[in-house]
């Protein structure tokens, strides 16, 4: 067998510092640092590659953690025909995400919850959707500018509103009455305001195991569904819809490991309509 000052050109000689413990997220993981020959460097990726065992890297890892595997590795050249190849491990925890979203704790996962405004139409405010019919379709006609409107001098509750002048001169009129909240909104409207602020409050939950996501699981995106985690509970009819789902994956087939993300949306006061969600 063909050495390098006494090094073998196909073994890993350990070094001492191997570590192995539990993370944050209850996952098994370690390192270990390996001195190997210069001529290695090229062919260790046969051996030493993302979601490759352990434990056919280093004899001394023990049973109880035995499903570590290689997460990443790096390799430094260094004097006299020698290489140092650095590897960090971890184990999979398992399938992170299916279709029912268990309530589960094998996995350990990380849950986050954020806030954020966005800019909306008035005509998505919870307020606007409570007017009548009427209401609506005269406010959505003034924000769209093909009509304008006066405070009726005979009767000031009401308003006339009306189509802006043809060519000819003439002009049509129409009544309405406005009161209460449709009032306020023709005041913002008149006054240029055609948007408001809304919340959008969003759980998300980030995990890392052995199992990615399948098809029927990517299905559920876009669906009303219940978050897994213990989100806070919504007040009134509010549900949570699943928003968003992404994977990355280190290394290939059986020993590969995924980092899953899946995120829900909650819904306005009146929850994601189950007719268009379910």
């Amino acid at each position: 067998m063909a050495t390098t000052f006494g090094i073998s050109t196909t073994e890993l000689y350990r070094q001492p510092g191997l570590t192995i413990g539990i993370n944050d997220k209850g996952q098994i993981e370690g390192s270990g640092e390996y001195i190997i020959s210069k001529e290695q460097i090229n062919s260790i990726k046969a051996k030493v590659y993302p979601g490759a065992f352990a434990t056919t890297i280093d004899g001394n890892i023990p049973t109880w953690a035995g499903n570590l595997r290689v997460a990443s590795h790096d390799i430094s050249i260094e004097e006299g025909g020698l290489a140092t190849l650095k590897i960090q491990f971890l184990a999979p925890s398992g399938s992170q995400y299916d279709s029912t979203f268990p309530d589960t704790t094998a996995n350990d996962p990380t849950y986050r919850l954020e806030g954020r405004v966005s800019e909306k139409s008035l005509t998505e405010h919870p307020k606007f959707k409570d007017l009548s019919d009427d209401q609506q379709v005269a406010l959505k006609e003034l924000i769209s500018g093909n009509i304008i409107w006066a405070r009726d001098a005979f009767t000031p509750s009401d308003f006339s509103l009306y189509y802006p002048r043809k060519e000819d001169g003439s002009q049509t009129t129409f009544y309405i009455t406005l009161a209460g909240d449709s009032i306020s909104f023709a005041n913002l409207i008149a006054g240029g305001i055609t948007t408001y602020v809304s919340p959008t409050i969003t759980w998300t939950e980030t995990a890392e195991g052995s199992s990615p996501m399948t098809s029927a699981q990517l299905n559920k995106l876009g669906k009303v569904s219940n978050p897994r985690g213990n989100p806070p509970e919504p007040s009134g009819v509010r549900n949570w819809m699943l928003t968003g789902a992404g994977q990355e994956q280190r290394g290939v087939a059986a020993g590969a490991i995924y980092q899953t993300t899946v995120e829900w949306t909650l819904s306005e006061k009146d929850g994601w309509n189950e007719f268009l969600y379910e």
